[in-house]
């Protein structure tokens, strides 16, 4: 099997080990190694026990480098961090929700109303998007599915288990699908009653891209990180999942432990 590296940065290339893994049709386990580049193109061979699945570069982000936008997880923080965020809510709620998601939306900061129905044809800002309002979501809807994400009017799927959308209040951050720089906060509500809690609660989950609460304080049951997009990085020859081992940290050290 052969590869090429790319430097595409403007000036003198870096030399620098780039690590990579390879996965093969004889194995589930991946093949690390790492290559020592010096040019702004560089071909390389690789003699493998049997086909290749996939190739991945800088499998471990051990590379020290500007990340692509799609390599990092979107966030709630990122919807937060935005300025000249825009709040869209739906027109298909309760009278009770839409004042609950008016409520809402005054706890955000530098935030402008959006009553476009073309609300995602604009690219300059990130969304909070208040309200369920499904059938305005295709691109999103598509963007979900592809992470095993089901959504109905009454329900949603996350990591295979079930959450009823009349008893629990729901929180997605995805990429701006016209934009991947910017992100969308989709916020659902099942209760008036929980709207105060969760926009209190909110901002300390920053990093995670899902979220789901019961009751009206709310409770958080669920929560996660939307895996990162490899672009640029993996090249597939099959389908199929390619795990990698689960790195261990530096330290492993808890409080109460005795010192060495």
């Amino acid at each position: 099997m052969d590869f090429q590296i790319l430097q595409t940065q403007k000036g003198t290339p870096f030399e620098l080990d780039v690590p990579y893994a390879v996965w093969r049709q004889d194995t589930t386990e991946p093949h690390y190694d790492s290559v020592r580049v010096t040019q702004s193109q560089e071909k390389f061979y690789l003699s493998l026990s049997s086909a290749p699945r996939a190739i991945l570069l800088d499998p471990l982000h051990e590379v020290f480098r500007r990340l692509e936008s799609g390599e990092v997880p979107p966030s709630i923080s990122k919807t937060y961090g935005d300025r000249n965020a825009r709040v869209v809510f739906s027109k298909i709620e309760s009278s009770s929700l839409k004042s609950a998601y008016r409520e809402f939306a005054s706890t955000l900061n530098n935030v402008a109303m959006d009553e476009s129905e073309k609300w995602l044809e604009q690219t300059e800002n990130s969304v909070w998007l208040l309200g369920r309002r499904i059938d305005k979501n295709k691109k999103l809807m598509a963007w979900l599915a592809a992470r095993g994400v089901t959504l109905t009017q009454n329900k949603i799927t996350l990591d295979g288990k079930h959450y009823s959308l009349d008893e629990h209040s729901v929180v997605l951050t995805l990429p701006h699908p016209e934009s991947p720089a910017r992100s969308i906060t989709w916020v659902m509500l099942h209760s008036a009653d929980a709207t105060k809690g969760l926009a209190r609660k909110l901002p300390h989950y920053g990093k995670y891209g899902y979220l789901v609460f019961k009751g009206t304080a709310p409770t958080n049951v669920a929560k996660g990180i939307w895996s990162a997009n490899p672009a640029g990085r993996l090249h597939r020859f099959a389908d199929g999942p390619l795990p990698l081992p689960r790195q261990k940290p530096l330290v492993d050290f808890r409080p109460g432990d005795p010192l060495q």
